[in-house]
């Protein structure tokens, strides 16, 4: 049962089979009594078994026919529910979706996901905010916003979307001056780029370490932080947007790695579950969440 001829054949007999009636089951695919009488019969004969018993006033199974409606049926009917749900949450599209976001995976994958959207649905608007305050997602001033966090946002609704997992590392330049640490606490006797927090959590052997960095440098901002570390200004913290092409080619080196390899959640917050919008849907239905 490999071409769509066989799966017209199929889906002819769930029909007629579901109403017991080849005369409703016509009616209700739009198609002729007798187109439908050829398409089971098609099937029989590719099956090599009979389907239905015809030498009744109405409709019933053979024992093999209701096997086999019952190995399909669940099937067809789980196919149909999922295609008249992606068409109600795709109708309609159309409002300003407001997203509140910051940093690389911002830039480099949700605004190319959000314009990716707009080109299917021109209805839609979208304002992106990027800033690194945290907004209270719950006051409706925007629809979406896109948390980086260990613990599960409490306030509104919040999916994991992805992980991202940050790294330290500096420029051969800085460590060729003053040297390689070999442990977090290590990192008091250097100069770190500071952004957004002033104290970096590390893990080894299940145990969770915070150290207190200081630095000449600070920006909200991690790209500037980038190019402070590959001027050789100091060590920097950054997630592996920021810099895994260094690392590859060798302008940044990792430092502390058996400290770092723990990754964080990634996290798609709206302001409740029953108010996201169908457009919002769209969008979250590229990170692979489908809400129905």
């Amino acid at each position: 049962m490999e071409t769509m001829k066989d799966l017209t054949h199929i889906y002819s007999f769930i029909k007629v089979a579901q109403f017991r009636s080849f005369t409703k089951a016509a009616e209700a695919l739009k198609v002729s009594r007798s187109h439908l009488s050829k398409s089971v019969k098609e099937l029989e004969e590719k099956l090599g078994q009979p389907l239905l018993k015809r030498n009744t006033r109405f409709i019933d199974f053979t024992d093999f026919g209701k096997k086999y409606f019952e190995t399909c049926a669940n099937h067809i009917e789980e196919i149909e529910r999922f295609t008249k749900i992606s068409k109600e949450t795709v109708k309609d599209t159309k409002g300003k979706i407001r997203i509140s976001l910051a940093g690389a995976y911002g830039e480099d994958v949700i605004a190319p996901m959000i314009s990716n959207i707009l080109l299917k649905h021109p209805g839609i608007e979208a304002e992106l905010d990027f800033s690194t305050d945290l907004v209270d997602i719950t006051t409706h001033e925007y629809d979406l916003a896109i948390r980086v966090a260990e613990k599960k946002p409490t306030k509104g609704f919040a999916i994991q979307i992805s992980e991202r997992k940050e790294f330290v590392c500096a420029s051969p330049n800085y460590l060729s001056k003053f040297g390689i640490p070999k442990k977090p606490k290590e990192l008091i006797n250097h100069n770190c780029l500071i952004g957004s927090n002033e104290k970096w959590s590390f893990t080894h052997e299940s145990r969770n370490e915070k150290v207190s960095i200081r630095g000449n440098f600070r920006s909200s901002n991690g790209r500037a932080i980038m190019n402070a570390s590959l001027q050789g200004l100091g060590i920097c913290k950054l997630p592996g947007v920021y810099v895994l092409d260094h690392i590859r080619n060798k302008t940044l080196l990792p430092l502390l790695s058996d400290y770092t390899q723990q990754s964080i959640p990634i996290w798609a917050v709206t302001p409740s579950k029953k108010s996201i919008s169908s457009s919002v849907k769209l969008l979250l239905q590229e990170f692979g969440v489908f809400l129905f």
